[in-house]
Formats: structure tokens, sequence, C-alpha cells
């Protein structure tokens, strides 16, 4: 079956009926089913937060920064796929130094920096090219935003500043068996991929949320 588009209010994935978690012959299951219930419905909205810089969503018309009612699946959103429908490539600021220096969150230790083992690359852009992104640094009497990542992403493509570290949101079926995660592979584990958006968006998901949402992902 084809994935069907988004429509308001709609559960992304709808893969495990209410009933999932009860039944005699699952009773040895039950605490798990519960669980991957629970991170299904975490998935599908029923936690909230704010969505804020990043670039190819927020900067979109009609989105504003910050999106106050954001969810994983706001920009997962193709159904029961994870993918999204716009196939607008997203910049959330992995393996790079954007998220010391976004806007309106500057400060604090990016959740996935850049790491050692892979290159770095710097780009001079011109002021305010980034969106919610300022790291100003003057070279030969000009000013610039210095721009580092392990990855352009589409502004490899573009060749638009705009573009850095942009990269299309991937379809989550089968996404357990494809560590490690990201475009550098900068998550080990689904853990440390929850942990990134939990730090990034300050989502303030409980341990057990954490559990409950990587127990689901484990599904797909």
């Amino acid at each position: 079956m084809r994935p069907q588009p988004p429509f308001p209010g709609q559960p992304q994935f709808t893969l495990y009926p209410s009933s999932f978690a009860v039944g005699p012959a699952y009773l040895f299951r039950t605490a798990q089913r519960a669980s991957i219930l629970r991170g299904e419905a975490i998935f599908n909205g029923a936690v909230t937060f704010a969505i804020t810089g990043v670039g190819g969503f927020n900067d979109a018309p009609g989105v504003g920064n910050p999106f106050p009612f954001g969810a994983c699946n706001t920009c997962h959103n193709m159904q029961n796929a994870g993918n999204n429908f716009s196939l607008t490539p997203k910049h959330t600021g992995v393996g790079d130094n954007s998220f010391a220096f976004m806007t309106p969150i500057p400060g604090g230790v990016p959740p996935l920096p850049p790491t050692p083992d892979l290159p770095l690359f710097s780009f001079l852009c011109a002021p305010g090219s980034i969106p919610y992104f300022s790291n100003p640094v003057t070279v030969n009497g000009t000013t610039y935003d210095l721009f580092e990542t392990t990855d352009p992403g589409a502004g490899l493509i573009s060749g638009k500043c705009a573009d850095l570290g942009k990269f299309k949101v991937p379809v989550l079926r089968g996404l357990a068996s494809r560590a490690p995660f990201f475009h550098g592979g900068n998550a080990k584990s689904l853990q440390d991929v929850v942990s990134f958006y939990n730090k990034r968006f300050k989502i303030g998901l409980t341990a057990q949320q954490q559990a409950d949402l990587v127990n689901f992902l484990n599904t797909l």
C-alpha cells in the first residue's frame, strides 16, 4: 500500500490497536507491549513541544518560529512510513556548530557536535544567509558567519549557505537495523537518537517516556 499524505490530527503510525497489550496469550509480554503502545502515542502527538530553529521548517510560510505544538510526527508525517510528505530537507543541527549559535536558543553544548573521526568543513557565509544562525567572524576586514560541519548536506548540491546541513527526513520503517543513525552515524543507538531530540527541542521526556519511544521505534 502506498503511504498516504498527512491530514490534520491524523496519527501517522497506526500499527498497533489498543488491544495490542492485552489478551491471555500475551500476558507475559503485557508490560513490553504496553510500552510500545505508549511510545506510538508519544510519536503521534501525545507529547507536544516547541520546534525552534529548524531551517526548512520554521522558515516555511505560515509555520513560524517557534512552532508551538510540534511532535515527532510533525516532520515524520507520512502514514506508517515516517518520512516527510514535502520532501523538503531540514536542518536540525547534527554534526555542526550551529546549536551553540542558533536563535532563539543560543548558548549551551551541541547535543551531537562534530566528531574528530570525520572531516570538518568550514564555510564563510554572508551574515543572515543561514536561517536561525549567527556566528560572526572577520576575515580581511569582511564579516561572515562561520559555519562548520562534518557534512554540508543539501548545500553541497545547491551551493547555497541557506541549505548547509539540511537533509531529507528519512523513512523510519526498518529503523532498528540501520545503526548507527543520522547522516554521519553520529548516534550509536536509538536511545542516543531520542536523547538528542529530547535535548535539542527541550521536550522534557522522562526516562520511561524515552524508553517507550525507543521500544516503539525498535518495532518499525
